[in-house]
């Protein structure tokens, strides 16, 4: 795990090629946005560690043929901040070597690290914290925004695996036509 500053966020979002990074209507908040065709679906969940971990699993090995383990997970917002999340998420970081982190720094980038990228996502998702992912091997990603909903989308040029169509239809997640 290898902590960004904003600069080189936006450098390795902008290297992937199909995206941007753009201010949101909230202050201080920047949110991947595509910057070629995507397929998008928005999915509600009720938060939940097992329900955390079992998402984020989902997302890093059901969409795309190889399991995602590189890529770059922003977190927006961390709202209510509790000082209990706050305490794990910083012991994870610890874990990595990283003893001066700052919460308010909430820029990660893994590298060959799938279990990392499941950790932090799965927290972040069980806490209910709004995030970006963009996987570094795959113009795949994730955004968990507010309200209990995730986004999940792809280029229309990625491939993804056969049984997503259902996949989406089974978890009663919803096509978006256009990306806000």
């Amino acid at each position: 795990m290898q902590l960004l500053s904003e600069e080189q966020m936006r450098k390795w979002v902008a290297d992937r090629g199909w995206l941007t990074l753009a201010d949101s209507r909230v202050a201080n908040i920047r949110r991947i946005t595509p910057v070629v065709p995507v397929e998008c679906y928005d999915c509600d969940y009720k938060p939940s560690g097992d329900t955390g971990a079992g998402m984020a699993e989902l997302f890093l090995k059901e969409f795309v043929p190889e399991t995602v383990t590189t890529g770059m997970l922003h977190i927006n917002r961390i709202f209510p901040w509790e000082p209990p999340q706050i305490a794990v998420l910083q012991h994870i970081v610890h874990l990595y070597g990283h003893d001066d982190f700052d919460p308010e720094s909430r820029r990660f980038l893994f590298q060959n690290d799938y279990g990392g990228i499941l950790t932090v996502m799965a927290w972040c998702i069980a806490c209910d914290w709004e995030f970006d992912f963009v996987s570094g091997e795959h113009r795949f990603a994730v955004r968990k925004g507010e309200d209990l909903e995730i986004r999940v989308f792809w280029a229309v040029s990625q491939p993804i695996k056969p049984t997503v169509p259902q996949m989406m239809v089974n978890l009663e997640c919803r096509k978006i036509f256009g990306f806000d």
